[in-house]
């Protein structure tokens, strides 16, 4: 599949403020590209989508067989989108995430019948989205490599994208909440919340199963940080659930919850960010700070950033805090990748059509760059 003649888009249209996305990323390649259509469901499914499905789903008991034809159902309407798609030369389907319910089926059901996929998700650039042929986050082709970034670094010049992705960095708007004693003076360990239902947790907490047990998790931990330090907790505020209560019966000489001063501030002041593969831990590379990853994160290459696979390690790192580092020559190559050669600018302008052209018919060709590692 070399040239974007071979190749035809069909995009799940979900959401609709995205469909812009697809239509501009699409013709910026000079790739054909249509609405797959919308997943409703169906009250019948065939015997092979019911088998599909009694595979895919785990539990036992009374609530399996209402899980099972719930599934079978989605996978029958997965199968007539994708057998239509597949009339019409579709070679690729375009999906946002793709992580989760339906849309996680849809892919499923795309790739068992010769699709190829394409995923989009914001980026934490602005003015930027994700584009990725394997998924979003942990998910995607982001090589762990340190040697590969090294390398893609010493082959390009400084064009300058990062101090620009620093210079656009804003804070989330979302639900304002008090703080439980704010990040005061003396060192500390800034720990970013996620929501809770993220599926990045979902998918790729590894040890880490939900929100709550993150926090419990770091509050053990910080009994064992040096001498004066704490950790500092920050609700996030698109959660409009909340951690209030949970994090108020642990507040105390090691643990704060700062919900007002800047985000990015924050980050600043810190010894270093902990989190379980928030996209906060990326950003803090911006400000050289180092970043403790507990679940999976694409950022989380060796040098970049340290991780924590179980409470063990995260002891022993809070123990050993003020010898955190970060190689910092590696971390500015990793981020250069990101900012000039991963993430793709949307909306278009004249300026960066050609471009968002190439990355895209790259993405489409299941490689993230024309460069070739020496």
């Amino acid at each position: 599949m070399g040239t974007s003649g071979d190749m035809k888009l069909a995009y799940y249209p979900a959401p609709v403020s995205k469909m812009a996305m697809w239509r501009d990323l699409a013709a910026a390649a000079g790739v054909p590209a249509r609405s797959a259509g919308y997943m409703f469901g169906l009250p019948f499914a065939t015997a092979a989508d019911r088998e599909i499905a009694e595979a895919r789903i785990t539990v036992t008991g009374p609530e399996r067989e209402r899980r099972v034809q719930r599934t079978a159902q989605r996978v029958h309407r997965a199968r007539l989108m994708c057998e239509a798609a597949l009339r019409r030369g579709v070679t690729h389907l375009g999906m946002w995430n793709g992580q989760g319910g339906h849309r996680r089926t849809l892919v499923m059901v795309a790739q068992r019948l010769g699709l190829k996929t394409l995923f989009a998700e914001l980026a934490p650039i602005a003015g930027h989205v994700t584009l990725d042929p394997s998924g979003v986050n942990a998910a995607g082709m982001l090589p762990q490599d340190p040697a590969y970034y090294r390398a893609w670094a010493a082959a390009h010049s400084e064009s300058g994208a990062v101090e620009q992705w620093r210079e656009r960095l804003v804070a989330r708007s979302g639900v304002k909440r008090e703080n439980q004693g704010d990040a005061g003076p003396g060192p500390f360990l800034f720990v970013p919340l996620q929501v809770r239902g993220d599926t990045q947790i979902g998918m790729h907490g590894g040890w880490i199963r939900s929100v709550p047990a993150f926090i419990d998790e770091i509050a053990k931990a910080a009994q064992h940080l040096p001498l004066g330090w704490r950790v500092v907790f920050r609700e996030h505020p698109s959660d409009r659930t909340g951690n209030a209560e949970q994090l108020a019966r642990l507040v105390g000489p090691r643990i704060a919850v700062d919900n007002t001063t800047d985000i990015f501030e924050l980050v600043r002041r810190s010894e270093g960010v902990v989190t379980i593969n928030s996209s906060v831990g990326m950003q803090a590379l911006l400000f050289a700070k180092p970043v403790l990853v507990l679940g999976r994160a694409n950022y989380a290459v060796p040098g970049v950033a340290a991780t924590a696979p179980g409470p063990d390690e995260l002891t022993q790192a809070f123990a050993t805090a003020r010898d955190w580092s970060i190689d910092l020559p590696l971390a500015e190559a990793f981020l250069r990748f990101l900012a000039e050669e991963y993430y793709v600018p949307w909306p278009l302008s004249p300026a960066n059509r050609e471009r968002v052209g190439a990355q895209v018919r790259n993405r489409l060709a299941g490689r993230l760059t024309e460069w070739t590692p020496p």
